[in-house]
């Protein structure tokens, strides 16, 4: 099969579950036969025909465009939103507004404190105030 590492690959695309199938159904053929081993008539039983071989290079081709526009898409809407971007960064991650665009005002974080399930917030607790509070 190594010799004829080109023939899988043509047939395939690469996909390594089409092969794995391939191999699975050739491999059965070959056990219902009672044959010791995988010969050249078994494999070309089960290969994908070419037009299929074709429609998925095809499919794969079309895919990896629409992934690739749907990247000029983002590097568009953020700069649109004043978002930097640069070539070698991931437009999903490490943003960096532009403060060309944003307004001025000062920013104010408020830190809250995480606490476990069940623990009790910091206040006073009434004492007294029943029936024999002076």
């Amino acid at each position: 099969m190594e010799k004829r590492w080109d023939y899988f690959y043509e047939r395939s695309i690469g996909c390594v579950g089409i092969v794995k199938d391939w191999l699975t159904q050739s491999l059965r053929k070959a056990l219902s036969e009672s044959s010791k081993s995988l010969n050249e008539n078994h494999l070309q039983t089960y290969a994908p025909a070419v037009s299929k071989s074709v429609r998925m290079l095809t499919e794969a081709i079309e895919g990896e465009n629409i992934l690739l526009s749907g990247e000029n898409q983002v590097e568009k809407l953020r700069s649109s939103l004043g978002l930097i971007v640069s070539s070698s960064q991931n437009p999903n991650i490490h943003a960096q507004p532009s403060h060309n665009n944003l307004p001025t005002s000062p920013e104010v974080k408020i830190q809250k404190k995480k606490r476990r399930p069940g623990e009790r917030n910091a206040n006073r607790d009434i004492v007294g105030g029943g029936e024999n509070a002076l």
